[in-house]
């Protein structure tokens, strides 16, 4: 599975201009494992540029200013703190920071979505209408909109029943992220978020699945026999219904499950706490039960017309081999085992929303003997 990511300007904004902070070396760290790749344009890195050279300018200019006030003269003749007000150059600042931007790029194997080809009639018609980013009158959001149809390109030159590519999209502005949700048409491969730290919290989840995957397909023993156990159970004690020929029976009893074939996949994952997980687990099971019931044999029994009621009545006990199938979904608690690279799988609960399990003759394999009492 490869996420596609983009982040929105006011994302990289709002880090401070700190590409090497947590949230970002977690992003390199998910580049190189080749789980994700950042998708960008030249409107989006244009703009951050942009943002640099003039806020770290301004700010640079500004502590300059400062430091040239006579309330410092004191400290800038002694020999401990001279060096603290030297005037410090804007251009060295904002350079280092535009060469760490372009760093974070490359280390996040950036893909440039192309702008050339956004369609001028389909960028006024979101003006003209007033459509998100321009809602309420708004008339500066055209490098917005530009991001946002090249977002709707990318997302279109994939087929949304594809499902080796997700794509993420973080910003913190709600007419951006409304206005990507109108044009991806509630794409289930399409995930926006309103900051980056909400996405990562996702990619984790992502990464510990992933991982708790690798372990269960290694070691598939340990979770398969906790959930059989469950299976077995529920197949047990369930309340057979066998409708036949001669209506339904009136004892059920299982002497035997005999054999099963089941896939399960994982849906779902939620963190719980810290390095405890709740997985979600869809398993289907196809089983081979043996059962012994009863039923009324209308045949060899008497019907008294005048009294309204059987004279005698004959039942018929079988024992037949029934093959039931059922889909359960399954919740799995489990803990990240981080030190020993292991998962500990502390609960499996499951759920079936058949109370149930009706049967018809159809369903039989073979029968082992009849008997009538």
């Amino acid at each position: 599975m490869l996420y596609k990511i983009f982040l929105d300007t006011n994302i990289f904004d709002s880090s401070g201009y700190s590409f090497r902070n947590s949230a970002f070396n977690k992003l390199r760290a998910y580049a190189k494992d080749g789980m994700i790749r950042l998708q960008t344009n030249s409107v989006v890195v244009g703009e951050v540029k942009k943002h640099i050279n003039e806020k770290i300018r301004d700010r640079i200019n500004e502590i300059n200013r400062i430091t040239k006030r006579p309330e410092f003269a004191g400290l800038k003749k002694s020999e401990k703190y001279n060096n603290k007000f030297e005037k410090m150059d804007a251009k060295e600042y904002v350079n280092y920071t535009l060469n760490e931007f372009d760093k974070l790029l490359e280390d996040l194997l950036v893909d440039f979505l192309d702008v050339d080809n956004i369609s001028v009639e389909e960028l006024l018609e979101l003006y003209f209408k007033q459509q998100y980013p321009f809602e309420n009158g708004k008339k500066d959001e055209f490098p917005d909109a530009i991001s946002i149809l090249s977002i709707k390109d990318m997302i279109m030159q994939t087929d949304s029943t594809d499902d080796m590519v997700i794509y993420y999209i973080v910003s913190s502005d709600v007419g951006f992220r409304k206005a990507v949700s109108n044009l991806a048409e509630s794409r289930y491969d399409v995930i926006i978020y309103e900051n980056l730290g909400i996405m990562l919290e996702q990619l984790l989840c992502v990464t510990k699945e992933r991982e708790f995957k690798d372990y269960i397909f290694k070691y598939s023993y340990i979770l398969q026999d906790k959930i059989i156990k469950k299976v077995n159970e529920y197949f047990m004690f369930s309340n057979y219904i066998i409708d036949g020929v001669d209506g339904l029976s009136d004892e059920t009893k299982v002497i035997e499950i005999k054999d099963y074939a089941s896939t399960f996949y994982f849906y779902d994952i939620e963190k719980c706490e810290e390095n405890k997980y709740k997985f979600n687990i869809s398993f289907d099971a196809i089983v081979k039960i043996l059962i012994e019931y009863s039923f009324l044999n209308e045949t060899e029994s008497y019907w008294d017309k005048e009294v309204d009621d059987y004279l005698w009545k004959t039942y018929t006990t079988q024992r037949a081999l029934f093959e039931v199938d059922r889909k359960f979904d399954i919740e799995v608690l489990a803990y990240d085992n981080i030190s020993e690279s292991s998962w500990d799988i502390k609960n499996v609960n499951l759920n079936c929303t058949d109370e149930d399990i009706y049967l018809t003759d159809d369903d039989i394999l073979e029968i082992e003997f009849t008997e009538d009492t």
